[in-house]
Order: structure tokens, then C-alpha cells, then sequence
């Protein structure tokens, strides 16, 4: 006979969330002859706002646009509650998998249940968007990482983040008349990241970089502009300093 309870992990989680309207229900299910199977039969998590708007299309676009409208708000919103629980969460213990996962999908608004090579991220992690997030195969993301996704960042495979790694799309305008409020605009760029590539402790990635295939960034490092492929980059601002993918 099946038997069902609520986990002491599922309910430290849930009271720790914040954001009205996010409750984790993590049921454990005991079959007989079948072992333990951890599942979740249902997040009500916050409803995406998922609608338009000129300040969303213009930031997408990589034009000047002001975040402080009500759309943007509502979404930066949604996945801050997300990552706030995400962040709960922690990865030494088996039990919160599923609810890492399940977080994670609703958080950059795709399916890895089935996926051989599924994102390992570590928290804290932080956000603005999630859904302008693009992760391949294997990608790997070490403890206290920010991606500012105002624009799109994607990972191609085998992508390494270090702890404390920052990806910004997002930048100002040096006009302060232009930034300030109450015209409060900015911009954000696109950031492309190839296959294989890592990103070393403390490195800083800025809008508009693209990063090619087996490119090293070094710890600390400030990437400004463009990375060829297989390169070795370092310092502040970053440069080359080996190219090709010799060790």
C-alpha cells in the first residue's frame, strides 16, 4: 500500500521562499518493491507574465529602453522569486534534485527532464530574466554566478563558469541626463558563448562580447571585446595572451 508524506527537506524549502504566491510541495513516494522515487506533483509557482511591451521589444532589440515599466518590473520579479528559491536549495543533498530542476526549468522556460548533459548550476544564482538564458550540453555553473540577461546569453556545450563569473548585457549610457531618472534608459547586447569554453573565478564578461570555441578567460580577468577562438585572455581589460589551444 502506497504510502505518501511530506519531506522535512520539501518543507524547510517552502517556508523559506519568497514571493507571494510560491509554496514547494515535495511528496515522497514509498512503493513497494520499487525502492523511494522522489516526485512533485505540483508547484504553484507565480504565473509568468509572459506579454509585450515597446520597453521589451527595444531591449531586446538592443536599443535604448527604460526598465522600469510595469512589464519588465513583473518579470525581473518572477525570476527573482525563482532564484531566491532555487537558492534554498542545496546541492550536496539528493533529495532537493527535483526541486532544483523543476526551478530551474520554470526559470529559463525549457525542459531538461529528459536531456542527457542538463545544466549543473550551484547556488546562489541570480538572474534578471531567466528566459534569455541559452545553455547547451554539459553546462556547468559554480557558486555565487550572475548572468544579467537583459539580451539574450547564450552557452554553446561544455561551457565551465568558475565561482563568482558576472555576464552583463546590460550598460548605461555616460549621458547621466540619459540614464538618470526620471528618463531612466539603458541598453543591453547580446553575449555569445561557443563550445568549450571557461570562464575562470572572478572574470567579468561585458555587453557585446562573443567568446569562440575553446577559449580560456582568466581568473579576474574584464572581457571587452570579442575572444578568437581557442584563445588564452587575462587582465584588466583583457588581452591576449595565447592563442590557439595549446595547454
Amino acid at each position: 500500500m502506497e504510502k505518501e508524506h511530506i519531506t522535512t527537506a520539501a518543507v524547510a524549502l517552502a517556508a523559506g521562499a519568497v514571493g507571494a504566491g510560491i509554496v514547494l510541495w515535495l511528496q515522497e513516494r514509498k512503493e513497494e518493491g520499487e525502492g523511494s522515487q522522489i516526485s512533485i506533483p505540483a508547484i504553484p509557482f507565480p504565473q509568468h507574465p509572459n506579454t509585450q511591451s515597446s520597453s521589451k521589444d527595444q531591449m531586446l532589440a538592443g536599443e535604448l529602453y527604460n526598465a522600469m515599466g510595469e512589464v519588465l518590473s513583473k518579470e525581473r520579479l518572477y525570476a527573482h522569486d525563482l532564484c531566491a528559491l532555487y537558492n534554498r536549495s542545496n546541492t550536496s543533498r539528493p533529495e532537493h534534485e527535483t526541486v532544483r530542476r523543476i526551478v530551474l526549468e520554470r526559470l529559463l522556460c525549457r525542459s531538461f527532464a529528459k536531456q542527457d548533459g542538463a545544466p549543473y548550476i550551484e547556488p546562489p544564482f541570480y538572474c534578471d530574466y531567466g528566459y534569455n538564458i541559452v545553455v547547451g550540453k554539459n553546462f556547468y555553473c559554480n557558486f555565487n554566478c550572475v548572468l544579467l540577461d537583459c539580451n539574450k546569453i547564450q552557452f554553446g556545450d561544455n561551457c565551465f563558469l568558475a565561482p563568482n563569473v558576472q555576464i552583463y548585457t546590460a550598460g548605461h549610457p555616460l549621458d547621466p541626463k540619459i540614464r538618470s531618472p526620471p528618463v531612466n534608459l539603458e541598453y543591453a547586447y547580446k553575449v555569445i558563448v561557443g563550445n568549450d569554453v571557461w570562464i575562470g573565478g572572478n572574470a567579468v564578461i561585458l555587453p557585446g562580447v562573443t567568446i569562440g570555441d575553446g577559449a580560456t578567460i582568466a581568473a579576474g580577468a574584464v572581457v571587452t571585446k570579442d575572444v578568437p577562438p581557442g584563445a588564452l585572455v587575462g587582465g584588466v581589460p583583457a588581452r591576449i595572451i595565447k592563442n590557439g589551444s595549446s595547454a
